[in-house]
């Protein structure tokens, strides 16, 4: 095999939580009187920091700080993310590889007991760890992702994200990254920055051919 170990994004990835992400946003954006924003628009603007994608759809941290609006939104977000399902093929992708030798981990910009309730709660098997942040503040996984390059010393690692910033964690972890359409960034905004599968059924697809 090319590579020894498969690190997944959570949100978009694995986890089906586009249509509930956007929701949640517009909801904080209609509290504050700004403009909602179409799938189109939130997969042109989303990105990492988290902080920056608010400035871009409006947020005035003047007003109001990040981390009240980064906190509001999580009140919002969280509770129904316990009942987002995982992504079509998930499952059996993550099966597939395991069976095949590949040690599957996830990664994310998330709260790690956040992402532990969800994962648990959207019923996510065969993954050997997770790797998550300690705040709800979403600046990003780098720092993350050379922690993981620590723990896996001379591992061959593949990231699989939904989004450019998990190239950015990947190139932290010295990593390749591939991407998986229909999450929170556009397929064609990803191509500009590596392949592009269509789902993750093709993901193992290729990496099994």
């Amino acid at each position: 095999m090319q590579y020894t170990h498969i690190v997944w994004d959570w949100n978009g990835t694995l986890f089906d939580d586009l249509e509930y992400s956007l929701k949640c946003i517009n909801t904080l954006l209609a509290r504050y009187g700004l403009e909602n924003l179409t799938v189109s628009r939130y997969h042109d603007v989303f990105g990492f920091p988290i902080s920056e994608y608010y400035k871009r759809i409006g947020f005035d941290f003047d007003k109001v700080p990040y981390s009240a609006l980064a906190k509001e939104y999580m009140d919002i977000y969280i509770p129904g993310s316990m009942h987002c399902p995982l992504r079509s093929d998930a499952q059996q992708t993550v099966d597939r590889l395991k069976e095949n030798g590949y040690v599957n981990i996830v990664l994310s910009a998330s709260k790690e007991g956040y992402l532990l309730r969800q994962a648990e709660a959207a019923g996510l098997k065969n993954i050997y760890k997770y790797y998550g942040i300690d705040n709800i503040h979403a600046a990003g996984k780098e720092d993350i992702a050379r922690k993981l390059r620590e723990d896996l010393k001379d591992a061959s690692v593949l990231f699989v994200g939904d989004t450019v910033h998990d190239k950015a964690a990947a190139t932290a972890a010295g990593a390749d990254c591939i991407f998986v359409g229909g999450g929170h960034n556009a397929a064609e905004k990803l191509k500009d920055h590596g392949l592009v599968f269509d789902s993750l059924k093709q993901v193992a697809d290729w990496l099994l051919k």
